[in-house]
């Protein structure tokens, strides 16, 4: 009897451990500080991609293709929350958010205000204000992926429906985040490949607008490898899809 209990006991932690070999593991994805990191990281690569003065097109073309397979790795980040409508009736959940979109899907990583005082101002017909002055800094990433005709992408909002389980819903929707899993990729200007783009806003005061901002923008390219919804808390992914 005592080695029938300890075959039984046996079988059941065997049992145990394939159950565990084969659980998902929670899907990870880069918090607050480690995108500033990817970001830093691209920053120095990119400025590895400036082809030199006396580097023949043979030679340039090599070492980036030796850069993008020996430094450039895909990475996954959450990119909105909050977003997730679910239809009880249909058992579908709709997401929509705003994105900027100019020709290509643009996702707003890190935005920091730095506020550097206040000054009197004064127009031409002698009305005064106090002027707010700041310093604006953003970074994101510029998706290569879709165009207007994109059937996710109505009037610059990014949208898109899955079906699911009333039980799955109520289970996780308050803590279900939509994270792309990018790749990212160069793009070529005046001969040379850069993964950074960027450039300088400046906004001048007005009546109705008081404020002197100086924006700095700066995005990478990346192509989107695929979306996730995931349960932040858990790591569970709920529903994911390929957008080409």
């Amino acid at each position: 009897m005592r080695k029938v209990m300890l075959v039984l006991v046996a079988v059941a932690v065997m049992a145990a451990m394939v159950g565990l070999a084969y659980a998902a593991e929670p899907y990870k994805f880069l918090e607050s500080q480690e995108i500033v990191n990817k970001y830093r990281e691209i920053m120095i690569i990119n400025d590895e991609m400036k082809r030199g003065e006396y580097e023949k097109k043979q030679e340039y073309e090599n070492r980036i293709k030796a850069i993008q397979k020996d430094k450039v790795r895909p990475f996954s980040i959450e990119v909105a929350n909050d977003r997730f409508q679910y239809d009880i009736d249909k058992e579908e959940f709709t997401f929509e958010k705003f994105f900027w979109y100019d020709n290509r899907l643009k996702f707003e990583l890190h935005n920091e205000v730095n506020n550097l005082g206040e000054y009197p101002g004064e127009n031409t017909f002698g009305v005064k204000k106090i002027i707010r002055k700041e310093e604006k800094y953003i970074f994101g990433i510029i998706s290569k992926d879709f165009k207007s005709s994109s059937k996710f992408i109505k009037k610059y909002e990014f949208t898109f429906k899955f079906k699911c389980k009333p039980d799955v819903a109520k289970k996780n929707k308050a803590a279900l985040v939509l994270v792309a899993e990018f790749m990212p990729v160069t793009e070529n200007y005046n001969g040379s490949f850069y993964y950074l783009t960027g450039g300088i806003d400046y906004h001048k005061p007005t009546i109705t607008e008081p404020y002197d901002a100086k924006t700095i923008e700066s995005f990478f390219y990346a192509t989107v490898r695929k979306f996730l919804v995931v349960n932040k808390e858990t790591g569970e992914v709920i529903y994911s899809f390929d957008p080409k």
